[in-house]
């Protein structure tokens, strides 16, 4: 009886491990290709020209409508209760260009043309903070 409990306990094990690893894994590839960036220009500047670089938080030369302080607002309007982290970055966002805006709760895309948001991460983490605090209420009978 022992030996099947050791061998119960082990396959558990082995599946809780297996599981981690595929989502930390998971995670990983998501959030690495979310963040990418499109790739600088790799043409040499111009002879006797010094090359110019965008200031931070320009959008010159990249195409987009909406500002990092608009693409905040907008992230602002759809999670009120969050608080801003970061200065807003453009990002390729499943191809497309969208401001990466960074709250305390979550992140928010949004598109760097329209304004629409691509994904709001902030909800996602504020239903699980409601779920969590709901249960806490039971856990404690």
């Amino acid at each position: 009886m022992t030996h099947r409990i050791s061998l119960l306990i082990a396959g558990a094990l082995t599946v809780f491990v297996l599981v981690l690893m595929i989502g930390v894994g998971t995670t990983v590839a998501v959030k690495s290709f979310v963040t990418t960036q499109a790739a600088p220009s790799l043409q040499a500047p111009a002879a006797n020209m010094p090359a110019q670089q965008p200031a931070p938080g320009s959008n010159d030369g990249i195409g987009v409508r909406l500002s990092p302080d608009q693409a905040a607002r907008i992230a602002a309007r759809v999670a009120p209760s969050a608080k801003l982290i970061a200065v807003p970055e453009l990002v390729d966002f499943q191809g497309t260009v969208a401001y990466e805006v960074v709250l305390n709760q979550g992140n928010v895309y949004v598109d760097a043309q329209s304004g629409q948001v691509l994904f709001n991460g902030a909800n996602a983490a504020t239903r699980l903070e409601r779920y969590h605090e709901d249960h806490e209420e039971d856990d404690d009978d």
